[in-house]
């Protein structure tokens, strides 16, 4: 098969240059009369895109850069299906508005994560991923966690200065994309260098409160952290990057426990006002979200107050965050709770129907009926759409499937899960049909299937074809099956007491481990891993039992996620 562009304009050169990519990746092999697929792009005025095709005519029509992308991922889709069902390219017109106009991805690079392990063109793939699918807005964190302040002519060198490059590089590629930028703001998070003992917050668990955070109450620990702000936004500005949002949250990182700092919301939204003031200075567009983590009735009633005080013009939205329950959707009844407030959602997607798979414990996260069940709750409580929090490649599937459930809540995940194997497995039907079906399962984990489910993956290794440095797609499937197997005939062994209860299952339980470090390090290619990411919250349940009996060395390190006793 062949692709030929017959016209274009300039909003579609990232959807053309991708097109043709993406065409010749899964059909290499271009023929002097094979079938030759002529495509025009052409500007219009209304939202979302139109695709005709006509007399083997196809034209993609759309007035941004990211919806012309939209467009060239669902041509890419209806080929690659073509292909697999062994059809001709129908006579069609599809008109795609997406119903939902928030559809951004919170990829924090951080923790050791793979968006931090990633370099520029890997997250440059990722991010055409996430448009081709549908989405239009890209997010990170300028996380202070572990590192010396890279401003500061003392410090040489740092973690920091290299991977603040390459947050700044994955923010001018998304903009090159068509999408809007948002920055998550930890408003009191200070560098390592900056915790001096008179400066420090105080944290507690039961009000909420981590990091490596300073008491906003103490003015000079509050001039730290506000000139903090000032450098990033004056190096985002001076490095081109162009920022849309910031959005703020008063709780994990950040808070205060400390008696000055109480009641801490209203310390939290007046710092919110001179964070604002500064991102003003370097960006006069910019607009502020407020992410609701474990915002209460009342502070509501605050909030309503600050965005009357800063503007309604300024104030994007407030971010709702759904619990990580069964009970997924959005509440019906949450309008009497945000009163009239513009509402959007922050949507953990790194987990699957629950939480037993987050934080990477086993690979690919897979979560079609909780996305599909929440974003289809969007429309009764005139919600304007999500802002999904994404912790790394194994949220790939779900990116995909809340980018294009997002702009149409109607969408058969079948079909999107279908479209997703075929882009990325490059399989026949029979197989791509078995992963389809793999993926849906997995959602429940129900680890007694995971045998039968490694069984049929391993046998369709051979018919895979994953695209350039993505073969973590399959791998990390694959090895899911075969974690969650041996999961399941070791159990959760809570009877274990002395090393002997534990030989009898040793061989299975060393398995588990080497195929766990092969996940992260080969399939993840993660380093040094930190706060969420680190072993210990990694391993499944069994682990905290074999590890008390098995290990000998008892550290005195204790990691600073783990908050002590309460205030």
């Amino acid at each position: 098969m062949n692709l030929s562009i017959l016209n274009s304009v300039p909003l579609a050169a990232q959807a053309k240059r991708i097109l043709l990519s993406r065409f010749y990746e899964a059909f290499p092999h271009s023929l002097e009369n094979a079938k030759t697929f002529i495509v025009s792009f052409e500007t219009r005025e209304a939202g979302g895109y139109g695709l005709y095709v006509k007399n083997g005519h196809i034209i993609i029509s759309a007035g941004s850069v990211s919806e012309f992308i939209a467009g060239a991922g669902t041509l890419l889709n209806l080929i690659r299906m073509s292909v697999v069902n062994k059809t001709a390219l129908s006579e069609m017109h599809i008109e795609d508005v997406p119903e939902f106009s928030i559809r951004t991805h919170y990829m924090p690079a951080h923790f050791g994560n793979s968006f931090e392990a990633a370099w520029p063109n890997e997250m440059k793939r990722y991010l055409e991923d996430a448009v081709l699918a549908g989405a239009n807005g890209y997010g990170d964190w300028f996380d202070p966690n572990d590192m010396p302040d890279p401003y500061s002519p003392h410090v040489y060198c740092s973690k920091s200065m290299s991977l603040w490059e390459k947050k700044k590089e994955n923010l001018r590629t998304a903009k090159t994309l068509g999408m809007g930028t948002m920055l998550v703001v930890t408003h009191n998070v200070a560098f390592t260098d900056q915790l001096r003992p008179e400066w420090l917050g105080k944290r507690s668990r039961r009000l909420r409160v981590q990091g490596q955070v300073l008491c906003p109450s103490n003015p000079a620990a509050r001039s730290v952290c506000l000139k903090n702000h000032d450098n990033l936004f004056k190096d985002l500005l001076a490095s081109g990057v162009l920022l849309d949002r910031i959005a703020l949250c008063p709780y994990d990182d950040g808070g205060c426990a400390c008696e000055k700092c109480q009641p801490y919301y209203p310390v939290f939204l007046s710092m919110a006002v001179e964070i604002l003031a500064i991102a003003q200075k370097y960006f006069p567009a910019i607009r502020l979200d407020i992410i609701g983590w474990w915002t209460s009735e009342e502070e509501m009633g605050l909030l309503r107050n600050f965005i009357r005080s800063i503007g309604e013009e300024v104030f994007g939205h407030f971010q709702f965050n759904p619990p990580y329950s069964r009970s997924h959707d959005i509440p019906g009844n949450i309008r009497e709770f945000t009163g009239d407030i513009p509402l959007s959602t922050f949507v953990h997607i790194g987990y699957s129907d629950t939480r037993e798979d987050v934080y990477n414990r086993y690979g690919v996260h897979s979560a079609p009926d909780r996305l599909k069940s929440l974003i289809s709750t969007f429309r009764n409580v005139d919600c304007s759409g999500l802002n999904t929090y994404n912790e790394g490649f194994g949220d790939h599937l779900n990116m995909h499937l809340s980018s294009r459930l997002a702009r149409n809540p109607e969408t058969s995940v079948r079909e999107i899960i279908l479209d997703y194997c075929a882009a990325m497995f490059g399989c026949l039907k029979e197989p791509m049909e078995s992963i389809a079906s793999i993926l849906g399962e997995m959602q429940y984990s129900d680890f007694s299937k995971a045998g039968e489910w490694y069984a049929k993956l391993d046998g369709l290794k051979a018919l895979i074809k994953t695209p350039p440095r993505q073969s973590w797609a399959f791998d990390h499937i694959i090895i899911k099956a075969r974690l969650m197997e041996l999961d399941y005939r070791i159990g959760n062994r809570i009877d274990w007491k002395t090393p002997a209860d534990i030989g009898p299952a040793m061989n299975l339980i060393e398995e588990r481990l080497e195929l766990s470090e092969l996940l992260w390090r080969d399939v993840y290619g993660l380093g040094v891993l930190s706060h969420a990411f680190i072993p210990g919250r990694m391993y499944p349940e069994w682990y905290g039992k074999y590890a008390s009996i098995m290990e000998k060395d008892k550290s005195l390190i204790v990691p600073g996620s783990v908050i002590g006793k309460d205030v």
